[in-house]
């Protein structure tokens, strides 16, 4: 097990960096782009607001899963810590979806100026992306349950 959780480790760390450099490169070089295309302001701050809110909840999936990889470590999978580390990551990523479909008006305004469509495809595939990841840990939140119910001490020791 310990060779498969720090592989997957090092992906987590990785989606860290990844998501790190994001946000401190890239979302302000396209912030500073919207302010110079001239597109209006009540936008930019929702689309600003957006992206980095996302952002915020994306470090809290990996923090979680991260949390998650330590419980299969200690050979403790199904627990009540691990279904709250579930409903946590489903949270996110509804969370996450939301803000996309929020986000949408500016990234309309955008494609308008622009001409192009790729921003609405992306913006599509990030609602679809976050749904997915919500769905994914409320399947396996539930598989959680059903162990914990299943069992009459609590938990299991894998």
């Amino acid at each position: 097990m310990k060779k498969l959780t720090k592989f997957l480790r090092f992906s987590l760390l990785c989606l860290f960096v990844g998501l790190t450099f994001f946000c401190v490169y890239m979302f302000p070089s396209l912030i500073m782009y919207l302010i110079q295309i001239e597109m209006n302001v009540a936008l930019i701050i929702l689309f600003g607001i957006g992206i980095y809110g996302s952002g915020i909840f994306s470090y809290g999936i990996i923090l979680m899963a991260w949390r998650l990889l330590k419980q299969i470590d200690e050979n403790e999978i199904f627990t009540v810590k691990t279904v709250s580390f579930f409903k946590w990551i489903k949270i996110s990523g509804s969370s996450i979806s939301i803000i996309y479909a929020v986000v949408i008006p500016s990234v309309i305004a955008l494609t308008m100026n622009e001409g192009q469509t790729g921003p609405i495809v992306v913006d599509i595939f990030l609602i679809i992306l976050g749904l997915s990841i919500s769905v994914f840990a409320n399947v396996l939140e539930h598989i959680c349950l059903n162990v914990l119910n299943s069992d009459n001490k609590g938990a299991i020791k894998a």
